[in-house]
């Protein structure tokens, strides 16, 4: 507890804690400042309240109406038009009225409105069955959402209500609309109608936050009175909540068993407590500023004014016509009114003093006690209290009070069947004995005001063919725009996570340790090993003493691996073929009496998966209890994938010999070459590690293979893995987290409307068109990174927990972790090949995008069958080349290498000379033929081709008007808001408006 008298010393060490003062101190500038905004805006309400009475009105008709047009709460919802109608009923229907020319100046049909209109008539209408309302599609912004509206006959004082809930405009199909009276026994058919509108009036009249916002212009209840009861509850709040910060309420004696729910009554009294302390004074507040009258003044005025209030009833008639005569006073006006109303029972005036005296007194006092619970408290426990208080706060204002609101309204609506009841519909008006105008004026003398007809069917459908274009124009813009948003999205993943630049500087680096000629002289290159004594002194001379110097080099010295640190030992991984799989037949072995064992080349259905017993003549039955570079371990066992190399792909297992770098590391490598451990059916040696760059955090995965011939010749093969296993570590990193969230949303939305665009066509039909194939293929390889994104997560956390248990005392491979980060790379680079390339599509709206569509289009079916033939022709030479040339020149030694040669003659990349020198007959004879086949006859045919679908394009395009012309519309408009002199400059071309 605090002492509102001594306490107050604590406000000196206002600088240690002033959190909560500063808060407080914010709060009621906050206040202050929305004060002035909404007494500004209660000065439009004002201006914008009350019944209009139509300037068709007649004073000497018998009968009155009273009109309330609600307009729905939605984005764009109001109109800018001129709105006109007329009501029929069983005995008649009236004249047409213009409910906008009534009163110059007054806003009308704004979003979330309830406009009230009086309107006389001659003779009674009866019942009435419908209202037909219309309006002449002017403005910029004419399209209207009507939700109902309601009609009083003021004599007999029956309501009608006619439900609409549609938009009224061209777009929507017709600006005008006959809307039928409903029924009572018809209401469940306007359930859904009737609670929005119920849901949507509650919330901008009954949640007092929210209605400061959105007060109805004829509510009593100012914008101004609604902030400061907020400002009142809020302090309120804040008071209870800080008075009982940090009570316990867990006391073991304080706990009450009912059934199976342990209640606290610590909890009970601290809620009691509270909701004494906030509501009592907070409704008092609410329901002075409600209950409390207007304050009787007299007026003179041009406009004759009757006070409309939706809360209490009152009515507030602007009338537009001069009823008062400057010259005599307000007793001597023509005529009497009289204005019986049934309204609660009010106030006096001089209690609205009252409930200001209370707001600002209780507002004061909270905001003195909450200072001083802040400054009691300290810094932390004032930060804590804050952080709480405000997520409790803006959970009860933003979700609990809006779903109360939906609740309430779904609960009367649906259940309980009870219709919207406007308020202002309760008052009962009788002007029978009022005289508004001279009595010697009659009828014919009242001005006489044009009703604007609905446009007719050739303007609306004119205006309907522009507003469609316009609407593909804007789907297509809006199309352009999310399709941008996506590819930067997949970009942003993409380059947030790979700096490809820095890959590949790292690669480099181990390239200059491992692969390149150092300075030294007589060192090997990578390329140089060609046999087995050569292999051995690599590993001897530049592989041990470059992963030697990365472990326990001196870092303090600069050297290539000083930026790199080994990951764990390395290893030596050799893959055998069984003995005796030699392909040559038996007759010849026995005709050159062949004695000496040979092996066929390697291939996954020939590895040698034996275990032996220190060398490679004596094998064993049962493996090993400890495995050792004898006994083979399978790919299971090392957790490792195939690898494919230059001459065949290798499975992931073999017989392992891992090396921890220290002095003893060529003293291995030594006794591995004296037992022999390489021999003749040795078919590939891996050299495996991994480097970890801190500076850039990036992982290298190294493998080096040396593939044997069978000649025992070597050929070596390496590829270097760098990337980053470890994401979000940078402010750049989370960003490209955010745009994979953002990417998998983009995945479902195209997904649920390719799916729409699949149903609606067919299998067979959908993909027969080329971009709809390119979209499924896109959308498959969305869903197929999302899962390798997974797949990649779960790998990397395994290889690490695995690497983590070994104490970096084994090899653990991350290999794996690298393939699926690459095959999701590649995945990735064609997905973000096809999305750009469906710009294509998406930017067809252009004259030259639309012309090579048109061409192309033309020139499918003939280009389909022309390279056919071509392929065939390609074929056949390929095949001649093959069997002519590839036994003396490498670049046709397979059909695959003849035919990618053949590919680059067509294109000017020959090899003459290379041909010449095969066979100085056949090569000149068969580069001559070609070019004159290929070159100038196929290539001529296929320009021939493309000039005839462009020509026919040219012509086809000519007799079209191109429609989608986007750049000429977005010119359009940008005139339509620059200035007059600056918009004549741009010479805009385009539809009539």
């Amino acid at each position: 507890m605090v002492d509102p008298f001594a306490d107050a010393a604590l406000f000196l060490n206002f600088f240690d804690n002033p959190i909560v003062v500063c808060t407080v101190i914010v709060v009621w500038f906050i206040f202050l400042a929305g004060v002035f905004w909404a007494r500004k805006a209660d000065k439009r309400d004002e201006a914008q309240a009350g019944i209009i009475i139509l300037s068709d009105a007649n004073p000497n008709h018998s009968y009155q109406y009273l009109m309330c047009v609600v307009t729905g709460w939605w984005a764009g919802a109001e109109t800018t038009a001129k709105v006109s109608c007329y009501v029929s009923g069983n005995k008649g229907h009236s004249i047409k009225h213009c409910l906008s020319n009534s009163v110059v100046g007054k806003g009308c049909f704004k979003a979330g409105w309830e406009d009230w209109f009086m309107f006389t008539s001659s003779h009674h209408l009866g019942d009435l069955d419908s209202i037909t309302i219309w309006h002449d599609n002017s403005g910029t912004s004419p399209s209207w959402f009507l939700t109902r509206v309601l009609v009083q006959d003021l004599r007999t004082n029956k309501v009608y209500s006619f439900i609409l809930g549609e938009w009224v405009g061209v777009e929507r199909g017709s600006v005008k609309v006959t809307i039928p009276c409903v029924k009572p026994e018809d209401f469940n058919t306007y359930k859904n109608q009737e609670f929005l509108l119920k849901s949507s009036r509650d919330l901008r009249d009954g949640h007092l936050w929210l209605s400061i916002l959105s007060k109805p212009c004829q509510s009593h209840f100012t914008r101004v009175q609604r902030l400061s009861c907020c400002l009142s509850l809020l302090l309120c709040a804040m008071v209870t909540s800080i008075m009982f910060h940090g009570v316990p309420t867990d006391d073991p004696d304080d706990q009450v068993q009912v059934a199976s729910i342990s209640l606290s009554l610590a909890d009970i009294v601290i809620g009691i407590e509270c909701g004494l302390i906030m509501f009592p004074i907070n409704l008092i507040i609410v329901k002075l500023f409600l209950r409390t009258g207007l304050k009787p003044k007299k007026q003179r005025s041009s406009r004759r004014k009757y006070q409309f209030d939706d809360s209490f009833e009152r009515i507030e008639i602007v009338e537009e016509k001069q009823l008062i005569n400057d010259d005599e006073d307000d007793e001597e006006l023509i005529g009497e009114e009289k204005v019986q109303q049934a309204q609660p029972k009010m106030l006096p005036w001089w209690c609205l003093y009252i409930a200001w005296t209370i707001v600002i007194t209780v507002s004061l006092i909270n905001s003195y006690f909450v200072m001083l619970y802040g400054l009691k408290y300290g810094y932390q426990t004032s930060v804590e209290w804050l952080v709480s208080f405000f997520t409790a706060f803006f959970q009860s204002a933003c979700f609990q009070q809006p779903i109360k609101v939906f609740a309430i309204a779904m609960i009367l609506t649906y259940i309980f069947k009870k219709p919207v009841e406007i308020e202002g519909l309760k008052v009962d008006i009788t002007l029978r004995d009022a005289v508004l105008y001279e009595q010697d004026k009659d009828d014919e003398a009242l001005p006489q005001y044009i009703v604007p007809d609905p446009a007719s069917k050739k303007l609306l459908h004119k205006i309907m063919s522009k507003l469609a274009m316009e609407g593909i124009i804007e789907e297509r813009l809006r199309e352009i725009v999310l399709y941008f948003l996506f590819v930067t999205i997949v970009l942003f993943v993409i380059h947030g996570h790979r700096n490809v630049r820095t890959s590949f500087y790292c690669g480099n680096a181990i390239e200059d340790i491992f692969i390149r000629k150092s300075w030294k002289k007589d060192q090997l290159s990578f390329p140089d090993i060609t046999n087995l004594p050569k292999f051995w002194d690599y590993m001897r001379v530049k592989a041990l003493p470059g992963l030697d110097d990365i472990e326990n080099g001196d870092k303090t010295v600069e050297t290539h691996g000083d930026d790199f640190f080994l990951v764990g030992p390395y290893r030596l991984r050799q893959l055998r073929v069984k003995q005796n799989t030699c392909p040559t037949p038996e007759y010849i072995r026995q005709a050159f009496s062949l004695t000496v064992e040979c092996s066929d080349k390697y291939w996954l259905g020939n590895e040698d998966t034996k275990h032996y017993n220190q060398t490679w003549n004596q094998s064993v039955t049962m493996a090993p209890l400890t495995a050792d570079h004898w006994s083979y371990q399978t790919a299971w066992q090392l957790r490792t994938i195939p690898y494919s190399g230059t001459q065949a792909t290798y499975s992931g297992g073999g017989y392992i010999k891992e090396i921890t770098p220290s002095s003893m590391s060529q003293q291995t490598i030594d006794k591995l070459m004296t037992d022999g451990w390489i021999d003749g059916r040795t078919s590939a040696i891996f050299l495996e590690f991994n480097l970890y760059n801190p500076h850039v955090n990036m992982f290298s995965v190294v493998m080096f293979l040396f593939e044997f011939s069978a000649n025992r010749g070597i050929f070596p093969y390496f590829q270097i893995f760098t990337t980053k296993l470890y994401h979000y570590g940078s402010g750049t990193e989370i960003a490209a987290a955010v745009c994979e969230v953002l990417f998998a949303v983009f995945t479902v939305i195209f997904t649920y409307y390719e799916g729409k665009k699949f149903k609606r066509m067919g299998y067979r039909y959908y993909f027969t068109f080329f971009w709809n194939l390119i979209e499924f293929i896109t959308i498959c390889l969305c869903y197929s990174v999302i899962g390798l994104f997974f797949q990649r997560m779960v790998t990397i956390k395994w290889i690490m927990d695995k690497y983590k248990q070994t104490n970096r005392l084994e090899y653990v491979s991350f290999y794996s972790a690298v393939w699926w980060d690459f095959i999701q790379l590649y995945l990735m680079a064609f997905l973000v090949f096809l999305v750009i390339v469906k710009f294509l599509k998406i930017l067809s709206f252009n004259q030259n995008m639309q012309l090579l569509s048109i061409t192309l289009n033309h020139a499918k079916e003939s280009l389909c069958n022309f390279s056919l033939l071509i392929f065939v022709l390609i074929f056949a030479f390929a095949h001649f080349c093959l069997l002519a040339f590839g036994n003396v020149s490498p670049n046709y030694k397979s059909v695959s290498s003849s035919i990618l040669t053949l590919f680059n003659f067509a294109i000017g990349v020959s090899d003459y000379y290379g041909l010449q020198r095969a066979h100085r007959i056949l090569g000149p004879i068969f580069f001559f033929l070609f070019v004159l086949a290929v070159i100038f006859i196929y290539l001529t045919v296929f320009m021939s081709i493309v000039n005839f679908a462009i020509t026919k394009s040219k012509e086809e395009k000519g007799k079209k008007k191109n429609e989608l012309e986007v750049v000429n519309y977005l010119l359009t408009k940008l005139a339509n808001i620059l200035p007059v002199e600056l918009a004549s400059r741009m010479k805009v071309k385009y539809y009539e408006n």
